[in-house]
């Protein structure tokens, strides 16, 4: 928590691909120091944070300014002006994805959701529903019985049966009336939003395949950025599902084993002393931590006899007594959808692995599942 007492504070451009970065540097006359480093992709982000800490610091920051001045080039290219936050005097972060199909970051203050109400009044009173798929709640009760949520990790997937009720309710809403909209929101507006959107194009096949479905997504929402394997795996779930008209079902399975094609390098000497957890609809089910460390490039393989049904997330470490547990990389699945008794996620389909930013895992990384 920022220190309140004798603040100074400094924002300073930091080199990287964001588009947005500053570094806020915290000095009090109690000889404590802190830095904080933010990285923001959108300038809707920046102004999101600059404001909080300007209202809870009680700090005269000039926003526009600090905004012109830490603005970086963007990996995706020069992104779009937000058009909603002063537009038409309504202070709030709105991107329409469709004509019925509204975006916006969480409310985070009580003026905030006023004003959120304020504006979906004005523009659609009447004909709204908002759904929250964030994992943070809010006073809904001025909306009355028009909010829903779907509690979403901002850096994984919901459940997928949330996921196709989100599109079923959806598509109900909005062929009940042409003038009826969706507003859905988490705490940017980003993702997980943005998955649940892409899930209803797809679903209403506005769009007709996943990609297209991100990339409208991207195209109406400045940061609609839809890039974890496990959030493209879901959302290819879907258009799976819809294209064989069929509504995904916890299928069981008996989980047999889980190997590593290579030992990734977190510990000190380059190896790995792997612990896993797996979980299922969210609940933790099972635990394994080796007594092994290993460092080869054969597989390494460990056996069970698990019973698994529907969400399945499996999240490896590697402990080390010098380093800790550090997180090594994730995967999730749904197994209505595994149709083999081996399933094989190459690197660039591991969360956690994918980037591969430090260069721990072998270009020919992969994980295989064997189920029955």
């Amino acid at each position: 928590m920022l220190p309140l007492w004798g603040t100074k504070l400094s924002i300073n451009a930091d080199k990287t691909d964001l588009q947005y970065s500053f570094i806020l540097k915290t000095s009090s006359t109690k000889k404590n120091k802190a830095m904080y480093k933010m990285s923001c992709l959108t300038e809707g982000e920046m102004r999101t944070w600059l404001t909080k800490l300007r209202e809870a610091m009680k700090l005269n920051i000039d926003i526009t300014a600090e905004i012109a001045r830490n603005k970086k080039p963007s990996v995706f290219g020069e992104l779009p002006e937000h058009p909603s936050w002063s537009h038409e005097g309504y202070r709030i972060d709105v991107s329409y994805i469709t004509n019925n199909i509204l975006v916006c970051s969480f409310p985070p203050t009580r003026s905030d959701v006023y004003e959120l109400k304020r504006f979906m009044d004005d523009k659609h009173k009447g004909h709204y529903k908002i759904v929250n798929v964030s994992e943070k709640s809010y006073d809904s009760t001025m909306f009355g019985d028009n909010v829903s949520s779907y509690p979403t990790p901002p850096n994984g997937v919901s459940c997928l049966i949330d996921l196709w009720n989100f599109c079923e309710f959806t598509d109900t809403w909005l062929k009940e009336d042409d003038s009826n909209v969706v507003l859905v929101h988490c705490q940017t507006g980003n993702v997980p939003s943005g998955l649940f959107v892409a899930s209803y194009l797809v679903h209403s096949r506005i769009c007709w395949t996943s990609e297209q479905a991100i990339k409208h997504f991207r195209t109406k929402r400045e940061s609609g950025i839809i890039s974890l394997p496990c959030q493209k795996r879901y959302l290819k779930y879907i258009e799976t599902s819809v294209i064989a008209g069929e509504q995904p079902e916890d299928i069981k399975l008996l989980f047999s084993n889980v190997s590593m094609s290579n030992s990734p390098a977190f510990n000190e000497d380059g190896s790995c002393r792997p612990y896993f957890v797996v979980f299922q609809n969210g609940e933790e089910i099972y635990e394994y931590e080796s007594t092994e460390s290993f460092k080869t490039e054969e597989p390494i393989s460990f056996s069970l006899a698990l019973q698994i049904s529907g969400d399945i997330k499996l999240q490896f470490y590697s402990v080390s007594d010098i380093l800790g547990t550090q997180e090594m990389f994730t995967v999730h699945f749904h197994t209505f959808y595994i149709n083999s008794s081996h399933v094989r996620f190459s690197r660039d389909m591991i969360d956690g692995a994918h980037l591969n930013t430090f260069k721990q895992f072998t270009d020919s990384f992969s994980v295989t599942l064997e189920v029955k």
